[in-house]
């Protein structure tokens, strides 16, 4: 549940931990009360213990100063001052550079730059690490270009043989699926993978890739013997 920009759970992590329902949404903690009003109806899984008191007590002072306005709930337009959607405030937001409908997220992986598909994709320190992985693997000097669409109209490698140059081919998306994927476990589940893990989670998702979308006859030996035993993890 948000409270402003910030989450109770982000606020409250030790109460969180032990909530009787961490997934609630408004409607589940606010019940009516008696004189007509409603009320905050929080539950919690055990009895709270001596390092805990102090959230605890923040906790009981905070959340009464939460209101919810009951009612149906309708949609907003935050750019108008009457709230109603037009198609010319929305027109004006997306020419302006500081547009208040798109706000900068900072990636997740690196905690460093601004998130876009070029930086998680090729220019983050998170993924140059898998780029460097399959470069040193395939015996490769290669020069990451600026965006996603020129690196896919660039990857071409000749006199790799039939079956490297397959799986070269399928590196590049298999490798975006997995850094996706690590970022969205970031964001969404709030867990990460260890750089380790990260490695070994591509190199067995490219070869289980080439054993099942182009039928390549591949147990992990011989995967190892067609990157050239260059796999270091």
């Amino acid at each position: 549940m948000w409270v402003g920009d910030s989450k109770l759970k982000d606020l409250f992590p030790l109460l969180f931990r032990i909530a009787a329902n961490n997934s609630a949404i408004v409607a589940d903690l606010w019940g009516r009360q008696e004189g007509g009003g409603g009320g905050w109806e929080v539950h919690f899984r055990r009895p709270f213990q001596d390092w805990e008191l102090e959230e605890v007590n923040r906790f009981l002072g905070y959340i009464p100063t939460v209101r919810v306005q009951e009612g149906e709930d309708f949609l907003v337009w935050k750019i108008e001052r009457k709230g109603t959607f037009k198609v010319n405030s929305y027109y004006r937001s997306l020419k302006e550079d500081n547009s208040p409908l798109f706000q900068k997220r900072r990636c997740n992986l690196c905690k460093e730059n601004e998130e876009t598909a070029n930086h998680i994709l090729i220019h983050c320190g998170k993924t140059r690490d898998l780029w460097n992985l399959l470069f040193s693997s395939f015996g490769v000097v290669w020069v990451l270009l600026d965006s996603v669409r020129n690196l896919l109209l660039e990857w071409k490698m000749k006199g790799m043989g039939k079956k490297r140059s397959v799986v070269w081919k399928m590196a590049p998306i298999c490798l975006f699926w997995c850094i996706w994927g690590e970022r969205n476990r970031r964001t969404f589940l709030e867990e990460e993978m260890s750089n380790t893990s990260l490695r070994k989670l591509f190199l067995r998702s490219l070869l289980e890739w080439s054993q099942q979308f182009v039928d390549l006859d591949l147990d992990h030996l011989s995967f190892r013997n067609l990157l050239g035993d260059r796999v270091v993890v």
